[in-house]
């Protein structure tokens, strides 16, 4: 994307049926995608420059810019997703734990991509059984 395009393609993202939509494909059980959930996702909107930095991350490749060095993570390292995650998909998962030499992956099942909203007390259990 080049300017201005991108810029609009950030202000896209504060529409509130954008909004709503990306809430209802965030968790596996819809019931989650609340007002509450959708207030809180939004937080990042307020901050000072929140746009520019989602212009430069996605111009940078990306969490694929940094893939050349997720082996050079030499702490522990535990990854938590939810099987069902529709944002990002599964696929990522998977390549962090290959990449990471000390990690560990839990799946959380029937969860999308919140899994400490959706799943709290999987989420906390598997982080306890990790520390």
């Amino acid at each position: 994307m080049f300017p201005p395009i991108d810029y609009f393609a950030t202000e896209f993202l504060r529409n509130p049926k954008v909004r709503q939509s990306i809430s209802q494909s965030a968790y596996f059980d819809k019931s989650f995608a609340s007002l509450d959930a959708q207030t809180c996702a939004a937080l990042h909107l307020k901050c000072a420059n929140w746009n520019k930095s989602l212009i430069s991350f996605t111009k940078s490749g990306g969490y694929g810019s940094f893939a050349n060095f997720i082996s050079s993570i030499k702490q522990q390292t535990l990854i938590i997703w939810g099987k069902q995650d529709k944002i990002v998909g599964t696929k990522g998962a998977q390549e962090f734990a290959k990449g990471i030499p000390n990690s560990k992956l839990v799946w959380i099942h029937l969860c999308g991509h919140v899994p400490h909203h959706e799943k709290p007390q999987d989420t906390a259990r598997t982080i306890l059984e990790f520390v």
